[in-house]
């Protein structure tokens, strides 16, 4: 399976920015080391109702979703972050 869309759940704040920053500072890296494109759709959704489709509570926030999956939520260190994509980004 390839990384086919990226979601974060999450009012706007530095941390959720941080946070983009640091997946699309990762993919890029992927694709340079690969030499492929991933394409993939990002979203930053602000509605907190949708973290009630993962059975969240807002204190666990940001919330990040690959694939409609449910990965990470709260912290999100950059090393696991480049570990869960790289297992689902099959080369």
């Amino acid at each position: 399976m390839a990384i086919q869309s990226m979601e974060i759940i999450c009012t706007p704040c530095p941390k959720c920015d941080q946070l983009k920053k640091r997946i699309i500072e990762i993919i890029k890296t992927m694709e340079l080391q690969n030499k492929i494109k991933i394409n993939y759709k990002f979203k930053h959704t602000t509605n907190l109702r949708e973290i009630s489709k993962f059975s969240l509570n807002p204190s666990q926030l940001p919330a990040v979703i690959i694939n409609g999956n449910l990965e990470f939520s709260g912290q999100a260190e950059a090393m696991a972050l480049r570990s869960k994509l790289e297992s689902i980004q099959k080369y």
